[in-house]
């Protein structure tokens, strides 16, 4: 398979150029099909003749990263600004990034492919019930803190961390069991029931926690290019709710899901004619939280 080529183009001083390198290195993960390329345009000559649209721009196996860039002729040595959201910002947003990168197709193949529940198979005894416990402490609003009992079943804990269905920090402490988060995230799910309060770790996570649980919920987010509020009741004996919400889904490398893919899954207030990178309805967003998330509590424990 050949390389996927990537390329920041830039000039000297640019105080955008070196934030972006690094961020497009944390973008491209572990893709080994990805290889980023550094070009330093010296003149306006040298713009002219390599079609530069200012410092920083990221190219895509030829071609520029922002929409609609292809058309545009006014080449030079300047500064660049791009339009995200309300605002301009120095650096091309990473939806852009990641679209160009096909991280759209790819991160709905990953949800559908590869989500926990998948991840399950062959699992120990000893691993899944000690997942059912993290889960269900999780529910209650008591994720795993240093002490607790169960975090010395070290090998059970390996297992699960191997199979990505947990993440622990540096002090060992489970912070990810899928789909919750012990750290606060964009997107907050409250059992109506009893006003427990627990984070998801991506939107199709929240959309998910209710079936899992069985029970209805709030789930409140933030669409992250306009700042717009978001807040949806889901549950099992819930209509769909009535909103134009739909969840974007993207991807990074190919390690923990945590660290690419999770960050990238996400609720907007609705779909625009900008909108870009695999786009689901709510309705059919529902459905894939349900499917993901809604036997996980329920699957038996491997012979």
């Amino acid at each position: 398979m050949s390389a996927v080529d990537v390329e920041l183009l830039y000039f000297e001083g640019c105080p955008h150029s070196e934030p972006l390198q690094a961020r497009l290195c944390e973008l491209l993960g572990s893709r080994s099909d990805a290889e980023l390329r550094l070009r330093f345009v010296e003149s306006d000559d040298d713009a002219q003749r390599v079609r530069f649209l200012g410092s920083p721009s990221v190219r895509v196996d030829g071609r520029d990263v922002e929409p609609g860039a292809d058309a545009r002729t006014d080449y030079g040595l300047k500064c660049r600004l791009y339009r995200a959201g309300t605002g301009l910002v120095g650096a091309p947003p990473d939806a852009w990034i990641l679209d160009a990168l096909g991280a759209g197709a790819y991160g709905l193949e990953r949800l559908s492919d590869r989500s926990v529940i998948h991840r399950m198979e062959g699992i120990s005894p000893a691993a899944r019930e000690l997942h059912r416990r993290v889960l269900l402490a999780f529910a209650a609003g008591r994720p795993l803190r240093a002490g607790d009992p169960l975090l010395g079943l070290a090998d059970a804990l390996a297992e699960l961390e191997r199979r990505d269905m947990i993440g622990r920090d540096s002090a060992g402490e489970v912070v990810v069991a899928y789909p919750f988060s012990a750290r606060e995230t964009p997107h907050e799910v409250e059992l109506i029931d009893d006003g427990t309060i627990v984070h998801a770790m991506c939107a199709i996570d929240a959309l998910g926690i209710p079936f899992m649980l069985g029970r209805a919920a709030r789930i409140t987010s933030r669409d992250p290019d306009t700042g717009e509020a978001i807040s949806l009741i889901v549950g099992p004996d819930r209509p769909t709710p009535t909103s134009q919400a739909v969840v974007r889904i993207r991807a990074a490398g190919t390690g923990r899901s945590c660290d690419c893919l999770c960050p990238f899954v996400e609720f907007l207030a609705r779909r625009s004619e900008t909108t870009i990178g695999a786009v689901l309805e709510l309705p059919d967003a529902i459905e894939l939280g349900r499917r993901i998330f809604g036997e996980l509590l329920a699957v038996p424990s491997s012979p």
